[in-house]
């Protein structure tokens, strides 16, 4: 098969030259890799990839970054329940942070770019803005024309080779039947938090015990990391009705431990490092 072909068009960012030492993954690299935790100064730039014969329509891109802005608004809103608050910075509060790229391969009904590619993106682009604010996370947020189910590439310290820079994947459109649905906050949300460390809690999951995500699912079952549809089973488009349970929040550095849940195995776990792997039941 034919590998696509990015071209980059509008990256306010220089990508060459001075920045190439940037481009290097650190010789032994933090286990929470290129983004930490939730409270720590953290940079994200959206890309929006165009297709030669398809590009995001203005209005289109200004959509999603709405929707982008009630998904901040929301993690803000659990922040301050826990007690802190956010240091995230992307194209809602700069809009500089925000690009469009040409790809030239195969895009819908789930087909994409390959993540050796979105590595290779994320790596150039996030190597940039290291470059540039060398103290703070960055990760990268890839908006993809046509259809296809959202996800999250984080590192993991048992592939120490791979994926350093981590970014999430959203396509415009879901492939849940629903005619030209957008995907909604709440899957900019969920797939954000993951960046920083929170895991699946839903039936199927292969991140926690099948025990630990149904006693954190009883409690909290409105939590981000359980569902991500409405309390009717819809796809909101105009807010957000989820929690964020005390497990996740410690996940992401939002609480100092997982308190009430401290007795579930995963808690030895450090916050914002990805697990690698499920536990045993």
């Amino acid at each position: 098969m034919k590998k696509g072909k990015i071209l980059w068009l509008a990256l306010p960012l220089a990508l060459a030259g001075a920045v190439l030492m940037g481009l290097l993954r650190p010789p032994t690299p933090d286990p929470m890799a290129s983004v930490g935790l939730l409270t720590q100064p953290t940079t994200l730039y959206s890309v929006y990839l165009d297709r030669p014969e398809a590009a995001w329509p203005q209005e289109d891109r200004q959509f999603q970054a709405a929707q982008l802005a009630l998904a901040l608004d929301w993690l803000e809103e659990q922040a301050e329940g826990y007690g802190g608050s956010l240091s995230l910075t992307t194209q809602v509060q700069d809009p500089a942070l925000a690009g469009t790229a040409l790809y030239e391969g195969p895009v819908g009904e789930g087909t994409g770019p390959l993540v050796s590619d979105f590595d290779a993106w994320a790596r150039e682009v996030c190597g940039s803005l290291a470059g540039d604010s060398p103290t703070e996370g960055v990760g990268v947020l890839f908006f993809l024309p046509g259809s296809g189910n959202p996800y999250t590439v984080v590192y993991d310290s048992e592939y120490p080779g791979e994926y350093y820079w981590e970014y999430s994947v959203f396509y415009q459109y879901t492939l849940d039947g629903s005619e030209n649905q957008w995907p909604g906050p709440a899957v900019l949300a969920h797939e954000i938090l993951h960046l920083f460390g929170a895991v699946d809690l839903y039936p199927g999951q292969q991140a926690v015990s099948r025990t630990t995500a149904q006693t954190i699912a009883a409690a909290y079952p409105r939590e981000i990391m359980v569902t991500v549809r409405d309390s009717s089973g819809q796809v909101d488009l105009t807010g957000m009705d989820q929690t964020l349970s005390p497990f996740t929040a410690w996940r992401v550095g939002l609480t100092g431990d997982p308190a009430p849940f401290e007795d579930c195995p995963e808690a030895a776990w450090p916050p914002g490092v990805w697990p690698g792997g499920a536990l045993e039941e």
